[in-house]
C-alpha cells in the first residue's frame, strides 16, 4: 500500500488526479481511487485498507467534499487512526464543524502551490523514494485492477466521418475500434470502452470536461474521408490537464493502405507519450486481422450493422461476412462475428435450430485458424446455454475463466447460465465479480435481476442505489435506448422509489416502435408495481414485436396468485410454441 492516501469529491476528480501524478512524479507512493466509484461491492474494503496503510492523508476540500459523505467518513478513519492529515484547500469554502476540529491546527495548502505541498510532505517526515534514494515503484489503486504511475489514461473518441455522402460511418467506427483495441492492449495504457466514449460522438463538451468524465489524462480524436478507394484519416491527441495538443498529423493513402496508416497512427501516439514498447507490444500494433483491404471493408460494415441490434442488422450483417470470407477464408475475426450474430438472431429472431448449427460451424473453423481461446470458449459456452446444456455451458466458460481469469464477460456469461438454470445464489457470485472488475450498467443490471430472483432484498435495495447514478448518467444521455429506460425504471423501483418507478414506466408506454425485448421487460415491471392485467398486455405485444425467448416465458412467475394471470401466461407460451414451430418450418 502507498504512503498517500488522496481523499476528495467526485466533482474535483481532474483535480485530484492531477496532483496524484504530481506527488507520483515527485517519487511519492500515492494511492487513489482513480475510478472514484465507491459503495460498490466489497469496496468499503479496499478504502479501509489503504488507509490503514497510509502514512498520511490529503484531503482535497471544496464545497464539494465537505458535503460527501464519502470524504466524512474518510477523514474520520483517517483521524481515529491518528494519519498524518493535510488540508489541499480548492477553493475558499467555509468548513463544517466537523471539518474544522479535525483540521484545527493544521496547516493548509492550496492545489496550485505544489511546492508548499511538498515542502508539507517533508516536514511530516513522509518521504519520497527519490529523498531516500531508494528504487522507486510506486502503485496507485483503482477498485479492482492495479494502476501504477507509468500507466497513462487515455481516451479515443468517436471519429467524424467527413465523406461527401457522410455514408461511410462504418470507416469512422473502425478507426475507433482498432485504436481502443490495439492501445487498449498495452500494459501501461488505460483506455476506456467503446461503450464508455460513444456519447461523445453526438456531443462535444470542453476536453476538460470530457477527461474528468472518463477518467484519462489524454483524448486521442479525429475524422475519416473516403472517396472511392481514396481515404484521408486525420488524428490529433491533446493533454487534458494543460489543455494542449500534443500531437496531430493527416494521413493519406488508398483503402489497401489501411493497416499502414492504423500502425503508424498507434505507434505515433505511442511515440508521443514517450511509452517504451515490449517486443510483444510492438508485434501487437503491427497485427492486422486480415491481408485483404477488402474483406476488412466488408468486415467492419457487417459489424456496422450487427450493432443495429435488429432483425434487418443481422441479415445485412451476415451476408456482408459471408462476402468476406469468399475473399479472404482464412479471415478468423469473420469467423467469430458469425457465430456471435447467429446466437443473437437465435436468441431475439428465431428459434430454428439452424442458426445455432450455422454459429458452431464458424466457430469450429475459426477455431481451426487460432485454436481454442477464452473468446472461443466463451462462444461455445453461449451456444450450449441457448441450447438448454447448462452444465456443458458451465464446464466450458469455467475453462475460459482458468485462460483469462480478468475477462469479465467470462463471469456474465457464467452469471446468465446459473440464473437460467435456478442457480441464483451462484448467479449472484458471478455477477458480483463481473461488477467487481467494472462498475458498468449490464453488471449492475445482471447482479440487481440475480438479487431480486434469489430474494435477497436488502442486498438488492443497497446495489439498486449504487446503480442509480450510473444509470440515471446513461439514460439521460441516450433518451432513445428504451431498454435503459426499463432497467433504470427498475432500478428506482428496487431501491424503494416505487412513484418515480411508475412514472418512468408510464413516459415509456407513450415512446413508439418498443421492440420485443423492451415490452417483455416493461410488462415484468408493471407486474412489480402491481398492476399484471398491463403486464399481460405487454407480454402479448412483446411476442407480436417477434420477442422470441420461451424460455423467459416459461421461468416466469407473477407477483400475483390469481389464476386469470397464471392461465393468460399458460395461453401465450402456447401461442409463442405454435408460432416458433411454424417459423421453424420456414426455409
Amino acid at each position: 500500500m502507498a504512503d498517500i492516501f488522496i481523499s476528495y469529491s467526485s466533482h474535483d476528480r481532474l483535480q485530484a488526479l492531477t496532483l496524484a501524478e504530481k506527488l507520483r512524479a515527485s517519487g511519492y507512493d500515492t494511492w487513489i481511487d482513480e475510478h472514484h466509484i465507491r459503495g460498490a461491492s466489497r469496496w468499503g474494503k479496499e478504502i479501509v485498507q489503504a488507509i490503514n496503510a497510509s502514512k498520511l492523508v490529503a484531503v482535497l476540500v471544496s464545497s464539494s467534499s465537505l458535503a460527501s459523505e464519502n470524504v466524512v467518513k474518510e477523514l474520520n478513519l483517517a483521524a481515529e487512526k491518528h494519519k498524518h492529515l493535510l488540508p489541499v484547500m480548492l477553493e475558499n469554502a467555509e468548513l463544517t464543524e466537523e471539518f474544522s476540529y479535525h483540521f484545527a491546527g493544521l496547516q493548509r495548502v492550496e492545489i496550485e502551490n505544489t511546492d508548499l505541498i511538498l515542502k508539507a510532505l517533508e516536514q511530516l517526515n513522509i518521504k519520497s523514494a527519490s529523498i531516500s534514494g531508494t528504487d522507486f515503484s510506486p502503485s496507485g489503486r483503482t477498485e479492482v485492477r492495479s494502476t501504477t504511475s507509468k500507466d497513462i489514461r487515455l481516451a479515443i473518441l468517436p471519429f467524424d466521418d467527413l465523406s461527401k455522402e457522410h455514408d461511410n460511418e462504418w470507416f469512422a467506427d473502425g478507426m475507433l475500434d482498432e485504436l481502443i483495441t490495439t492501445l487498449g492492449a498495452l500494459e501501461h495504457m488505460k483506455v476506456p470502452s467503446r461503450t464508455d466514449v460513444m456519447y461523445y460522438k453526438k456531443h462535444h463538451p470542453k476536453a476538460q470536461e470530457i477527461a474528468s468524465d472518463l477518467n484519462v489524462r489524454y483524448l486521442v480524436g479525429g475524422s475519416v474521408r473516403k472517396s472511392g478507394e481514396k481515404i484521408r484519416i486525420t488524428a490529433s491527441m491533446t493533454d487534458a490537464f494543460t489543455n494542449q495538443q500534443i500531437w496531430t498529423n493527416h494521413y493519406d493513402g488508398n483503402f489497401d493502405d489501411i493497416f499502414e496508416l492504423q500502425e503508424s497512427i498507434s505507434k505515433q501516439i505511442t511515440e508521443a507519450l514517450k511509452l517504451k514498447l515490449s517486443p510483444e507490444e510492438k508485434k501487437i500494433i503491427a497485427q492486422q486481422p486480415t491481408e485483404n483491404a477488402e474483406a476488412y471493408e466488408l468486415w467492419l460494415r457487417g459489424i456496422h450493422y450487427n450493432r443495429l441490434i435488429s432483425r434487418s442488422g443481422y441479415e445485412s450483417a451476415l451476408q456482408l461476412f459471408a462476402k468476406a470470407i469468399e475473399l479472404d477464408p482464412n479471415f478468423s475475426e469473420v469467423y467469430l462475428a458469425i457465430a456471435n450474430t447467429c446466437i443473437a438472431y437465435y436468441r431475439e429472431w428465431s428459434r430454428a435450430p439452424k442458426w445455432l448449427i450455422k454459429a458452431e460451424e464458424s466457430l469450429n473453423k475459426a477455431e481451426q485458424k487460432i485454436m481454442t481461446t477464452a473468446r472461443t470458449l466463451w462462444i461455445r459456452g453461449e451456444i450450449a446455454w441457448q441450447k438448454g446444456d447448462f452444465v456443458s455451458a458451465e464446464i466450458l466458460l469455467k475453462e475460459a475463466i482458468l485462460l483469462e481469469p480478468s475477462y469479465s464477460v467470462l463471469y456474465n456469461a457464467l452469471g446468465n447460465v446459473y440464473l437460467k438454470s435456478g442457480r441464483y445464489i451462484d448467479a449472484v457470485e458471478a455477477f458480483s465479480t463481473a461488477l467487481d472488475f467494472e462498475n458498468d450498467k449490464a453488471n449492475f443490471y445482471n447482479l440487481m435481476i440475480a438479487l431480486s430472483s434469489s430474494g435477497n432484498k436488502n442486498r438488492l435495495s443497497e446495489v439498486a442505489n449504487n446503480a442509480i447514478p450510473f444509470l440515471q448518467k446513461y439514460v439521460d444521455r441516450n433518451p432513445d435506448e428504451a431498454f435503459w429506460k426499463v432497467t433504470y425504471a427498475f432500478t428506482l423501483l428496487w431501491s424503494n422509489h416505487p412513484i418515480e418507478a411508475l412514472q418512468e414506466a408510464e413516459a415509456l408506454l407513450s415512446q413508439k416502435d418498443l421492440d420485443g425485448v423492451t415490452l417483455y421487460n416493461l410488462g415484468a415491471l408493471f407486474d412489480e408495481l402491481g398492476q399484471p392485467d398491463r403486464n399481460v398486455q405487454l407480454f402479448r405485444d412483446s411476442i407480436k414485436m417477434g420477442y422470441r425467448d420461451i424460455d423467459a416465458f416459461k421461468n416466469y412467475s407473477f407477483l400475483s396468485v390469481n389464476d386469470i394471470y397464471i392461465k393468460a401466461l399458460e395461453g401465450l407460451i402456447a401461442e409463442l410454441e405454435g408460432l416458433i414451430k411454424i417459423e421453424n418450418l420456414t426455409p
